[in-house]
């Protein structure tokens, strides 16, 4: 059969056109971990164990405050502003399905861990967030959680710094915790781990908020009378700690 010149260019841009439709990057690609070239402001960045998560795009949780399913990859960091992010329910769901570990860092530098197998709760959309302030006077470092609900349906875990630690005098092998309630009650609280590299992580599934404190100093603080004055003093969080504050 005779080919004509029209006939090859039209036979060309159609092979042109299938070899596009079969290179087009979709939502279920980057979920499955699609790292390659961002379009139309919707992209994902490396993360630990070779992951990856969403960036400061339009339709991200960074813009949004709100984490998709489609959000969610195991092992990797997803960030969200400072006053934190609504988790859906759909969101928790797969969380508790999947039972992997998930990072959500703001864009101050606090950041915070859900182990997907703590959710016990995904009827209703729950507000995950951290400010931290730190006293050298004390000693001490304060974790209030920017929760909407009394329980969170899950545990999550803040993870202190080394640098903030060690800035403060917090001597993380001999530190105690408390829980402060709304009423501003005390109360000895047992849920932190000291980190071999001077760090220490606060694990909670109750808002209100909790003072981590050396051995030297747990007595006063708990003995203050001022632990709920500190909500109007919080600093942005652990990488940008303000440790003039004190307590």
């Amino acid at each position: 059969m005779k080919v004509t010149a029209k006939r090859a260019i039209a036979a060309a841009l159609s092979l042109m056109m299938i070899a596009a439709t079969a290179s087009t990057v979709n939502a279920s690609d980057y979920r499955r971990g699609y790292a390659g070239p961002a379009s139309g402001g919707v992209g994902v960045y490396p993360a630990g164990g070779g992951s990856v998560g969403p960036t400061d795009g339009d339709s991200s949780p960074l813009k949004t405050g709100i984490v998709r399913p489609q959000d969610l990859l195991d092992n990797s960091v997803i960030r969200i502003p400072d006053d934190g992010a609504i988790l859906l329910p759909s969101t928790l769901a797969k969380m508790g399905r999947d039972g992997g570990s998930y990072t959500f860092k703001q864009e101050n530098g606090a950041s915070m861990t859900i182990d997907g197998s703590s959710v016990t709760d995904a009827s209703a959309s729950k507000k995950i967030g951290v400010k931290i302030v730190a006293s050298k006077k004390s000693k001490a470092v304060k974790v209030i959680f920017l929760s909407d609900t009394p329980d969170f349906g899950y545990t999550v875990k803040v993870r202190i710094p080394s640098k903030v630690c060690k800035d403060i005098g917090l001597n993380v092998k001999t530190a105690k915790a408390m829980h402060v309630s709304d009423s501003g009650k005390a109360s000895n609280y047992d849920g932190i781990s000291a980190g071999r590299d001077g760090s220490v992580t606060l694990s909670a599934s109750h808002a209100s908020y909790y003072i981590i404190a050396s051995a030297d100093t747990f007595d006063d603080v708990m003995n203050s009378g001022d632990l709920g004055g500190l909500s109007e003093n919080v600093s942005a969080g652990a990488a940008t700690v303000d440790l003039g504050v004190e307590f």
